[in-house]
């Protein structure tokens, strides 16, 4: 027998279910098949000019209904993923963002450790989409956030701020900490050139302004703290870190 437009489309889109919800993935699996199992009991008594009985109706219409309802669970996990993450670098957005800064707030109070938020944004990014073209500009931004994976720690929160800006949210011990995280990240950015699809390599710099929050901050006023802190270190020359 071949396999249905939906099934079809549900293999394709299996592992991003997996990935939400195992269990959830293997009801829907099941859901669908009995959705079969019961439609073709009741097309070949019809066929066959016998009685369908009420029961194989019900059943097919609770088939019917767990995969309705299971079809609106993955869909509302799938719009809520689109909402909090970018498609092209994988971190988060802005939806959320204040609660990861109050929850980050809470837990350097506790701890008698410092809070502090860093704006980085890459150097004459628009010269790369002029001379390379969107394409490659995607590449270096998935590249970049890569990057910030990469030198940043399991507890440190990243966020696509827009265009070719990175907002970053960290707990540190002292200021020498935030130092060196920062010094990893230049240090990367200046190692590990993107290499694109097209087999040109693409060097990049970047320019961060970095603040430690102050007691009962606002989110956005630390923000635009560390922008101003980003715009001096453009005007002084770009390719460095301004912390203030």
């Amino acid at each position: 027998m071949s396999m249905c437009h939906f099934g079809k489309w549900f293999q394709s889109n299996h592992a991003k279910f997996e990935k939400i919800n195992t269990d959830k993935t293997r009801e829907l699996e099941q859901a669908h098949y009995l959705v079969h199992h019961h439609l073709h009991h009741i097309f070949s008594k019809l066929r066959d000019n016998q009685c369908v009985e009420a029961a194989l109706v019900s059943q097919y219409q609770k088939s019917q209904n767990d995969l309705l309802e299971l079809l609106i669970y993955f869909r509302t996990h799938l719009i809520t993923q689109a909402l909090q993450y970018d498609p092209l670098t994988g971190l988060a957005l802005r939806y959320g963002m204040e609660n990861q800064f109050s929850t980050l707030r809470q837990s350097t109070e506790k701890n008698q450790k410092i809070m502090a938020v860093g704006l980085l944004d890459l150097d004459h990014f628009k010269e790369v989409n002029d001379q390379y073209g969107h394409q490659a500009g995607d590449e270096v931004l998935a590249h970049t956030a890569q990057i910030l994976r990469d030198s940043l720690r399991d507890t440190d929160n990243i966020f696509c701020f827009g265009g070719e800006e990175f907002l970053i949210f960290l707990e540190v011990d002292n200021a020498d900490s935030l130092h060196e995280i920062i010094d990893r990240i230049f240090h990367s950015l200046h190692s590990n050139p993107t290499q694109l699809k097209s087999g040109e390599v693409i060097y990049i710099t970047a320019t961060v302004g970095i603040i430690h929050v102050e007691p009962d901050e606002t989110m956005e006023k630390a923000i635009a703290r560390a922008d101003q802190a980003m715009y001096s270190g453009k005007q002084q020359g770009r390719d460095r870190a301004v912390f203030a």
